[in-house]
């Protein structure tokens, strides 16, 4: 398979992550990270009163990814592989899969899916 330029830009950008997020965490402090963070609450709220579910899970699924990546990139103990992201998120839907098809479950499943696309795009691209 031939890599397009669109996907060698995306290589780029996914080898250039980890020093940027190192970067990231030595200029600015936990708690302008959060509040950054904290930022799509408001606007997940907006979306769900409109009746915009998709958006809102998805500026939620943001909230909650990067308060995770906050704490993650600053702590020292525990270094996770893109496979052992990847083998937790399916084993949660290994697990929960009959309980993620339920309507009322659809945000979980959201997120799910989500994570599981992007660990995935990533590793494609890199």
């Amino acid at each position: 398979m031939k890599r397009t330029d669109s996907l060698r830009d995306v290589s780029a950008i996914a080898s250039h992550f980890p020093t940027y997020l190192e970067q990231r965490v030595a200029t600015e402090s936990w708690a302008q990270e959060a509040l950054q963070y904290a930022a799509w609450l408001p606007l997940a709220l907006g979306a769900r009163y409109l009746g915009w579910n998709g958006v809102a899970y998805l500026f939620l699924t943001w909230f909650i990814l990067g308060e995770a990546l906050n704490v993650y990139v600053r702590q020292t103990y525990v270094r996770l592989r893109w496979w052992q992201v990847l083998l937790g998120v399916v084993l949660v839907h290994v697990y929960f899969g009959a309980e993620l098809t339920l309507e009322a479950n659809s945000y979980w499943r959201f997120l799910v899916t989500y994570v599981i696309g992007g660990v995935v795009f990533i590793v494609a691209a890199g």
